[in-house]
């Protein structure tokens, strides 16, 4: 097996949430209340609490592996 390193470098949060918007394979949980996710929150992101995120999870990978 190969192993592969990979090195990210940001400055400052503009140049981390770039690099958030290019990762096509991500599922990012936001447990920012209503309001603040309204207000901003990185594409795709999914806001959860900490009572639906386990749900949430199981119900995104049982999707996924239909999507095959």
């Amino acid at each position: 097996m190969v192993q592969q390193k990979v090195a990210l470098k940001a400055t400052n949060s503009m140049n981390v949430f770039n690099m958030l918007q290019d990762l096509r394979h991500l599922i990012l949980l936001d447990f920012r209340s209503e309001e603040e996710f309204a207000k901003s929150h990185i594409r795709k992101a999914i806001r959860v609490t900490l009572e639906n995120y386990k749900a949430i999870i199981a119900s995104l990978i049982v999707s996924l592996t239909h999507k095959k």
